[in-house]
């Protein structure tokens, strides 16, 4: 079964661009080996996620994402079955507000309202993009 989850945090990395280098490389190696594609947008404050691929490996790797030391207040905002992925042949892209200032409103609207229905709409954006 193909499942998307997505999430919000609290970046602990700060603008340290380098860290975030250092993340999206080890994310594309271990969801390359996993079948995981997906999306981090990175705000210098906070990290909006969407990850795809088999139910129990989102489920496992959600898990393992909450326990990792470059974040804190880790908050589940949607899962839900798929039939097909948003984000095809990627491991894991990154988007960030600082190279990308038009969608610096992105972590603000899911913080303010985290309907589904406009977190999908967030998650189409960063489809996009």
């Amino acid at each position: 079964m193909l499942v998307t989850l997505s999430y919000v945090s609290r970046s602990k990395i700060g603008g340290d661009l380098g860290k975030l280098i250092a993340l999206q490389n080890e994310c594309i190696a271990s969801n390359s080996q996993s079948d995981v594609s997906g999306v981090l947008y990175y705000d210098g404050e906070h990290f909006f996620q969407v990850i795809e691929g088999n139910f129990q490996t989102i489920n496992d790797l959600y898990a393992r994402i909450c326990r990792d030391g470059r974040h804190y207040e880790c908050r589940k905002l949607t899962t839900r079955t798929v039939h097909q992925r948003r984000f095809p042949g990627n491991p894991m892209k990154i988007i960030s507000a600082i190279s990308n200032p038009c969608m610096s409103s992105i972590v603000p609207s899911i913080l303010a309202d985290p309907r589904q229905d406009l977190v999908e709409r967030r998650i189409n954006d960063l489809a996009y993009a």
